[in-house]
């Protein structure tokens, strides 16, 4: 029989999830979790117990710290989080590296497109975007949702990333 505890069993011996006092005033909060360094989870218990207090069920916990310790970054949305920064704090100590995403800022698509030395109609065809849409972000008529500046945040920095999906799909 194996003497190991099961992570149920060690938390329980240490203080039943029950008793873990729940925030009521706390908001839900996105973060991506991934493990700082090479040398994996050193308190997994104590990750745990951080998730559960924060608003994760043990369950989701359990595997949040199980994708960790495979080497996954792991988005997780804590739903009873009070501070950001107190949760974020408290992971760095517990050798995990959380990372709150916020809205990319909007790209000035003209000076992209100016830098690259395309025009609109060359930007919109290398880069599959509508034509109207493209003049309608450069004259401020339309804004760029979440996703449109992602790409062209991503455009902006390494557009060879790109050319390589585009020839990766292209027909022969």
């Amino acid at each position: 029989m194996s003497k190991r505890l099961s992570l149920r069993e060690a938390l329980e011996r240490r203080v039943s999830v029950q008793d873990i006092p729940r925030n009521e005033c706390g908001s839900p909060v996105g973060l991506v979790l991934r493990i700082k360094g090479d040398e994996g989870l050193p308190r997994p218990v104590e990750l745990v117990r951080l998730l559960v207090t924060n608003g994760a069920s043990l369950r989701k916990a359990h595997d949040i710290v199980n994708r960790l310790a495979n080497g996954e970054i792991v988005p997780v949305e804590l739903t009873n989080v009070v501070s950001a920064q107190e949760v974020l704090a408290a992971l760095a100590e517990l050798g995990v590296r959380g990372a709150r995403p916020s809205e990319p800022m909007p790209v000035d698509v003209a000076a992209l497109r100016t830098r690259q030395g395309l025009t609109q109609r060359e930007f919109s065809i290398r880069y599959g975007f509508e034509l109207g849409t493209l003049r309608n972000w450069e004259q401020s008529r339309n804004p760029q949702d979440h996703q449109t500046r992602m790409l062209l945040h991503v455009i902006r920095t390494h557009p060879e990333i790109i050319d390589e999906i585009i020839g990766d799909t292209g027909v022969n």
